[in-house]
């Protein structure tokens, strides 16, 4: 496989952009997640009704509630949290100061390297056999792997054509999925 690059000037505003696409990209266990803990708070609503016409002690089915109501107003604002948690993280890394970040995938990794002075300031690495989903947006390819970390490519400095990425990527993810359902 040919290697895959960009280079582009990394903001704020586009790390934020990262967060959010990563959160709409894995909303699926989300979905599931708050469809189940709605359908326990009602079972748990009609058990609680039913132990108070009976008479009975209520006070478990009330706290099992509570937490239900808890998990999900969590579960709710949790990604809120985490955007402006990003954002402050962001900031602090004083991205301004960044000349250019290069995003490379070769060798099965994804690595974001971030420089100043061409000296390397900052890299991450991720494993393309964790790469679980990708969107492009904005003139911008974002990479979401299974952990919610989240590469950025340019694709107005990326050295293959899009047709090439987005098959790229489709290959990796069907050869992730065909083995994680091994």
């Amino acid at each position: 496989m040919q290697n895959i690059s960009s280079k582009f000037k990394y903001t704020t505003d586009l790390g934020i952009s990262a967060t959010k696409t990563t959160f709409k990209l894995k909303k699926t266990k989300d979905k599931i997640t708050h469809i189940l803990v709605i359908v326990f708070a009602f079972i748990m609503v009609g058990v609680l009704i039913w132990d108070i016409i009976r008479q009975a002690s209520f006070v478990i089915d009330l706290i099992i509630l509570i937490a239900l109501i808890g998990v999900e107003i969590f579960s709710l604002i949790m990604p809120h949290i985490i955007i402006n948690t990003q954002k402050k993280f962001l900031n602090q890394l004083n991205l301004a100061e960044m000349d250019y970040t290069e995003t490379q995938i070769s060798k099965n990794k994804c690595t974001e390297t971030y420089y100043k002075d061409n000296k390397i300031v900052m890299q991450n690495v991720c494993d393309m056999s964790k790469l679980v989903n990708y969107e492009i947006n904005n003139n911008h390819a974002f990479l979401v792997f299974n952990n919610f970390a989240c590469a950025i490519f340019d694709l107005s400095t990326l050295n293959v054509s899009l047709e090439e990425l987005k098959q790229s990527l489709d290959n990796t993810i069907a050869k992730n999925k065909l083995i994680k359902n091994k």
